[in-house]
């Protein structure tokens, strides 16, 4: 796991399908949001860089409650702009192996310690969940768990949510969608992460009953 150094949790976005007027990743289950979960889960990584928008201040200060070193890279153009926008903004600078989680994600802690720890560097890494989110890009991948492309049409067995460790990868501000560039490149590799990504009120409900039946502890 000491093999990543920075990680970068994109939570700049309006959440505004799940009309709850406030940013997804602090939905809370049993009193902890989505960000704060995350930010535990990078303990052991020594940059964490959070990328905020709506309801910036708000974010700043739930996360400075678990960490006081964080990064805070601001996107003011949140409202107009894509995932790519922001995590062009959160990786500036970076020159070694990056880690990427999307703030809308609840992570099974026990799952996500084992994808960090198959990581090695010089990999493009995504991890890959079970298909059950309202809105998926579905992965296809061989058996030998080698990254064969992504569909929002072709229907699979897993999606993926946004979760990833790359190595030789440049995510520009305007590219469209992150899979879309991970989809160019050569031999990247792919791993089970449990989690559930939270988009919908139908997704925050799955989400409600996956964290009482697998994830509580």
């Amino acid at each position: 796991m000491q093999t990543i150094k920075h990680a970068i949790i994109s939570a700049a976005g309006l959440g505004s399908r799940l009309q709850l007027n406030m940013p997804k990743c602090l939905i809370e289950f049993d009193g902890v949001s989505l960000l704060e979960r995350q930010i535990a889960l990078l303990d052991d990584v020594e940059d964490v860089r959070v990328v905020v928008g709506f309801m910036e201040e708000k974010v700043i200060n739930v996360a400075k409650r678990h960490r006081k070193d964080i990064l805070f890279v601001r996107n003011p153009l949140y409202t107009s702009t894509t995932n790519c926008y922001s995590i062009s903004l959160g990786i500036n600078g970076i020159r070694d192996p990056f880690m990427l989680i999307d703030g809308d994600l609840l992570i099974d802690p026990i799952s996500f310690a084992k994808f960090m720890n198959s990581y090695e560097v010089g990999d493009e890494l995504i991890g890959y969940t079970d298909a059950r989110s309202d809105d998926a890009v579905y992965v296809k991948k061989s058996a030998s768990e080698q990254l064969l492309g992504f569909s929002r049409d072709e229907v699979t067995q897993y999606e993926w949510p946004g979760i990833a460790c790359l190595s030789n990868v440049a995510v520009n501000r305007d590219d469209r969608f992150l899979f879309e560039v991970i989809a160019k490149i050569e031999d990247v590799k792919t791993h089970y992460i449990d989690c559930i990504e939270i988009d919908t009120p139908d997704d925050l409900s799955r989400a409600h009953s996956i964290y009482q039946n697998k994830y509580k502890r």
